[in-house]
């Protein structure tokens, strides 16, 4: 089922669903069709500044437990606080440098997608993304240029805006950096330099 022209609900679904798919929960419904807006405005005006045909292809939206530590298998770092979990509460690590914060549980997921961007550089697009944001073209929580160079492999992640989902209380205690970049495959993260 298509959200908007160029993006469909199974493309931010959980690993290998159907072309059929779409969230069984009104909630994680409303989070992708959130982030779908979001994208499609993004790629217009990518098309729009490019003059050419910039397209984003979403290589992982929603996860469930299992994803992630098979990404861990496969080594790439996702984060146990990831928005890739649209709601869902997940297991935080008992000692591990969340808990203390969170307890058991994390429950503040908005949903996000990464990004792997054709007819465009990745880490251009990102910045564009960014700009987008601070001209409120376009609403993210998170915009993260990610490059894995072992993999030999570069995305963007963009997740939902969390003042849309929470008070602005819950967010300042989130606090989650708006704009970040990890060249080494999430390792570390550094604050994207804009410009």
């Amino acid at each position: 089922m298509r959200i908007t022209k160029n993006f469909s609900f199974w493309e931010f679904g959980p690993r290998g669903c159907a072309h059929n798919w779409v969230p069984d929960n009104e909630h994680q419904k409303m989070l992708v069709e959130d982030l779908a807006l979001n994208l499609q405005k993004l790629r217009n005006e990518a098309n729009r500044i490019r003059k050419a045909n910039v397209s984003i292809y979403i290589s992982s939206g929603i996860r469930s437990i299992a994803d992630h530590y098979r990404l861990q298998g496969a080594g790439f770092n996702p984060a146990e606080t990831s928005d890739h979990f649209f709601g869902v509460s997940v297991p935080v690590i008992k000692g591990g440098k969340h808990h203390l914060k969170f307890g058991d549980t994390y429950n503040f997921s908005v949903g996000a997608a990464d990004c792997i961007i054709s007819g465009m550089n990745t880490m251009a697009f990102s910045r564009m993304a960014m700009e987008e944001h601070r001209e409120g073209v376009v609403q993210f929580g998170q915009i993260i240029y990610e490059k894995n160079p072992v993999k030999k492999s570069e995305w963007v992640h963009l997740s939902n805006a969390y003042g849309n989902y929470f008070s602005d209380r819950i967010v300042s205690w989130l606090n989650k950096t708006p704009f970040l970049q990890s060249l080494d495959g999430g390792i570390s993260y550094q604050v994207a330099n804009v410009k």
